[in-house]
């Protein structure tokens, strides 16, 4: 396989749509964090139909 096949995907045009969710402090503070106590649950995305996740974020307080 040659470079430009390699790459040739990442520009071409796909019939998909893609999504993205975060969280966002309602309040208008610095604030942009969710809390899970053990046990507890958070969804975080609600979209119908399969999909594929490209990225996830997190870190943890001590």
């Amino acid at each position: 396989m040659n470079h430009a096949d390699m790459f040739a995907p990442l520009y071409q045009l796909r019939d998909v749509e893609s999504r993205r969710s975060s969280t966002w402090d309602r309040s208008g503070k610095n604030q942009d964090w969710v809390m899970i106590q053990p046990g507890e649950t958070a969804e975080v995305l609600d979209e119908a139909g399969a999909g594929c996740v490209r990225h996830l974020y997190w870190t943890y307080i001590y």
